[in-house]
């Protein structure tokens, strides 16, 4: 649309294309019922006027954002759910429900999700405009009603299902939210877990890409299908993919005796340092069997046996002056404590 143009009568526009310079009139008590699919090519040297009757309106239904700049809107109304801006540089005169400020500061709440299947990951990606301080996510799963601060969330749902999905997210006292259906379907990939092999991690499951975590932390760069802790504690677990669908596996947990063991447990190894190489060792019962691996500090493998008894010893034949890596492990936990021997 170019040049002066009266408009009467409730329409719908699906694509609106209004040039610089443009005015356009509306007839009093209609409605224009718009899309995303407008364009108003105003400039500051030639706006776009849009003067309404009583009770003109357009109406921008839909999930989306629009920002438009320098406009003359005198009695033109806009009532629909869309968020839509007029710009810092526009005049409105009596004309509701539009924003008038610069573009980068209007709020916009939008997410995309992927692998909604029952006990993966479903990951979820912020699609929000604007300069946002906070994130907030409910994703409406009382089964696990976890509510995370991340802008790009992951979420385990245990059950399928659809799950209301609210994202809010803020820029000071500005609030938006977006509310989404999730639709959480069933996932063919089969449980598995991770075996300790040496000093590595070990994916039973088998994946052409993998992902591993530390405490529900993404480990940047670790896609392959084992992983070397990096010795201290935590939660560790690996994900395979399918086309549609993820799956974690049953959580490893690591131990650093120095950080997280109480005093009694930290003596679990003794005499440390030894002059002999002969370290005695004392576990609870409930983590019997374990298996004993010990290795240089170049990474070379010294001793390798189980412990089935509370109580043991480990040789350390012919070691030489130096530190040494002793790992403790079982299916559920991995111990890992320096050893020194003094000659």
């Amino acid at each position: 649309l170019t040049g002066t143009v009266a408009m009467s009568g409730n329409n719908t526009l699906d694509t609106v294309k209004i040039g610089a310079g443009s005015t356009i009139n509306l007839a009093s008590n209609v409605t224009q019922l718009m899309s995303a699919n407008t364009t108003l090519s105003a400039t500051s040297a030639l706006p776009i006027t849009i003067n309404g009757g009583t009770s003109s309106s357009l109406n921008f239904t839909g999930h989306f954002r629009l920002c438009f700049d320098n406009l003359k809107l005198n009695n033109v109304g806009q009532i629909g759910t869309g968020v839509v801006n007029a710009g810092a540089n526009s005049v409105l005169t009596n004309s509701a429900g539009w924003q008038n400020i610069a573009c980068a500061d209007v709020l916009f709440a939008d997410y995309t999700y992927q692998f909604n299947c029952v006990n993966g990951l479903t990951k979820f990606a912020d699609k929000s405009l604007g300069l946002i301080d906070s994130w907030s996510w409910d994703f409406g799963d009382a089964a696990n009603p976890q509510i995370s601060t991340k802008q790009n969330p992951n979420h385990r749902f245990s059950s399928e299902g659809t799950y209301s999905v609210k994202l809010t997210a803020k820029k000071g006292a500005v609030v938006k939210t977006y509310t989404q259906q999730v639709l959480i379907g069933p996932n063919s990939l089969l449980p598995f877990d991770l075996l300790l092999s040496g000093l590595n991690l070990f994916s039973t499951g088998t994946s052409t890409v993998y992902e591993w975590y530390k405490n529900d932390e993404v480990i940047a760069g670790a896609t392959a299908r084992t992983y070397k802790p990096d010795g201290s504690s935590g939660a560790y677990y690996a994900v395979i993919f399918s086309t549609t669908c993820n799956l974690p596996s049953t959580p490893f947990v690591t131990v650093s005796v120095k950080e997280d063991l109480t005093t009694s447990a930290r003596n679990l190894v003794y005499p440390n340092p030894s002059s002999k190489g002969e370290f005695n060792v004392s576990v609870p019962s409930e983590w019997l069997p374990m298996q004993v691996n010990v290795f240089d500090m170049v990474g070379n493998q010294v001793v390798k046996q189980t412990l089935n008894e509370t109580d043991g010893v480990i040789q350390i034949s012919g070691g030489s002056q130096g530190m040494y890596i002793l790992k403790l492990s079982n299916d559920r936990i991995l111990i890992t404590k320096k050893l020194e021997i003094v000659r």
